[in-house]
């Protein structure tokens, strides 16, 4: 029965040891030879199996820490995206308002320019008015003055017809004697008998002359009657006519003085939009210029915005590949101690955050059936497994969870929101994650401290 030679055994072992390298098994601990002449071999093996577990354990450790200070350079570049963005929807409101108010401005002295020209036709016709009512001012003043001479003159014929009254009084009372002595002399006539005949003739005439003397006198004071009464109806028409002219003058002048005071005010008012309507230009000019302002700063804050999704579009294919080589020299076995493990599942965590804002910035699609379950994570994997059965005795360890779950729970919700564009729960939902995934970088650093 033939054995294998000590020789051929220390090959086997050593091919099985290299092999072992090879998959990436690089803790693997050197085999056992016996052979003199493979053992300086495998001692050198071992040595740069060891050089190479050390080159590759910093390498990870420094790409880990690359993607995680590139993945919190992208989280603040995302942060000042979203501030970029609400500064350019400021901006845009401001430039509406600026906008409405120079129109308001512009329409502000096209209305000046029209109460200017209406003003000035006012004060024309208030000039216009105010001479005339100083032409029926003088003219009531002359209608005055004529109505005075006219009542002057009745009150002097009502004086005359006073002095005829006692003419016919005076020849009234002559009339009166005389058909006193026209009776007498008829009497004596008749006790003259036939000689007194021819005087009784004359003295009837006499008699009869004074009763007609007498029945004029009545109609004669019948007629004065009535001129005295008439007089005295003119004059009272005219003493009411002049106080009504007195009225007039008086309301004619008090307009006279609001026109002059009305006069005045357009005066003011044309003063006052001579001095408006430069400043209204003036303030148009302004309010034009910093619209072109705010419009060029909404232009350069649009750029930014662009700029910065675009640098968050190439730093996440950064990341990405510098991740896939993270994640290969992850799955070799290089023996990571505790604290490094946990440095690698924060790292996870948040490029996996990462992707929710380049979701947000159309860089990627997600789908929030694949995002709910927190347990299929890297973070979510290492937190069932290895996690749980070292640190599950921690309360952070707990919290972590809690943290953990509402997260993914909360970023399904804001994936789904985003496909149905309801962008303010997506605004409202971003800040929130962010607060939440520091929740979980924070327990995962104290379980650090705690190992």
């Amino acid at each position: 029965m033939s054995t294998s030679s000590p020789g051929h055994g220390d090959a086997k072992a050593l091919e099985k040891y290299l092999h072992d390298l090879i998959d990436g098994g690089l803790t693997t601990p050197a085999p056992t030879i016996r052979s003199p002449e493979l053992q300086n071999i495998t001692r050198l093996i071992a040595q740069f199996a060891q050089k190479q577990r050390e080159t590759l354990t910093e390498l990870s450790l420094d790409i880990n820490k690359s993607v995680a200070e590139t993945v919190h350079a992208s989280v603040q570049l995302n942060e000042l995206a979203r501030e970029n963005h609400a500064v350019e929807t400021n901006v845009k409101e401001l430039v509406d308002v600026v906008s409405s108010m120079a129109n308001d401005i512009v329409h502000l002295a096209e209305v000046v320019s029209e109460t200017a020209d209406q003003t000035g036709v006012g004060k024309e016709s208030m000039d216009l008015t105010q001479t005339r009512i100083h032409e029926v001012v003088k003219e009531t003043d002359a209608a005055q003055s004529g109505l005075t001479e006219m009542t002057q003159d009745v009150e002097s014929l009502h004086e005359r017809t006073a002095s005829i009254d006692n003419l016919v009084v005076t020849v009234n009372s002559i009339a009166e004697q005389t058909n006193l002595l026209a009776l007498n002399a008829s009497i004596e006539a008749a006790r003259a008998g036939e000689h007194g005949r021819s005087f009784a003739v004359v003295a009837d005439e006499v008699r009869k002359l004074a009763e007609q003397s007498k029945n004029s006198v009545d109609e004669i004071r019948d007629q004065l009657t009535k001129i005295r009464t008439g007089v005295e109806q003119i004059t009272n028409a005219f003493q009411q006519m002049d106080d009504s002219f007195r009225a007039n003058v008086e309301a004619v002048g008090q307009p006279s003085g609001e026109s002059s005071k009305l006069t005045a005010v357009f005066d003011a008012i044309n003063k006052t939009i001579d001095d408006l309507a430069p400043l209204a230009q003036r303030q148009s000019a302004a309010f034009e210029e910093m619209n072109a302002t705010l419009q060029s700063t909404t232009n350069d804050v649009v750029r930014m915005t662009d700029g910065s999704k675009t640098c968050n579009r190439d730093m996440y294919d950064s990341i990405r590949k510098i991740n896939a080589v993270r994640m290969n020299i992850g799955a070799l076995k290089l023996g990571f101690g505790p604290k490094a493990m946990i440095e690698f599942a924060k790292t996870d965590h948040m490029v996996w955050g990462m992707k929710i804002h380049q979701l947000i910035c159309g860089n990627i699609d997600l789908k929030a059936a694949d995002v709910e379950n927190h347990a299929i994570c890297r973070l979510g994997k290492w937190y069932f497994s290895e996690g749980k059965e070292k640190y599950g005795h921690m309360p952070e360890f707990e919290k972590l969870g809690v943290a953990h779950e509402k997260f993914h729970k909360l970023c399904a919700a804001t994936i789904t929101a985003y496909y149905n564009h309801k962008t303010a729960e997506v605004d409202r939902n971003l800040p929130e994650i962010q607060r939440i995934s520091d929740e979980v970088i924070g327990y995962l650093d104290a379980i650090k401290k705690k190992i």
